[in-house]
């Protein structure tokens, strides 16, 4: 099961900001393709908009490909960039039934990235 850890700068709790730093650990399941595991949590409904405020500071995963395309995405560098001894929000498991509930890619509109 892949792991995604995100430096979060501005975590939230049910929508309300909680002290920070912390670290979100996303476990992906084996089932999800790389795609829906992007998805899943980039998208405005997906698993990062629902634990921060912010964008990451920093993204480190055991899946080269989902790091550095997540990196890319948020524009952050890969590694952690932060106190290791940072508070971990705990696992995020995303569900193993759900790919068929993760919405489909957005395509950019005119200059968006």
């Amino acid at each position: 099961m892949p792991i995604v850890r995100l430096g979060n700068v501005a975590p939230l709790d049910n929508g309300r900001p909680i002290p920070g730093p912390q670290i979100t650990t996303v476990q992906v399941p084996d089932s999800y393709t790389d795609e829906e595991a992007f998805v899943v949590i980039v998208h405005q409904d997906g698993t990062w908009p629902a634990h921060s405020a912010s964008p990451p500071a920093w993204v480190e995963s055991d899946h080269s490909e989902l790091e550095a395309r997540l990196a890319a995405h948020y524009r952050c560098p890969v590694g952690q960039t932060f106190d290791p001894a940072a508070p971990d929000s705990g696992d995020v498991p995303l569900s193993p039934t759900s790919p068929d509930q993760v919405p489909p890619p957005v395509a950019p509109q005119n200059g968006a990235n």
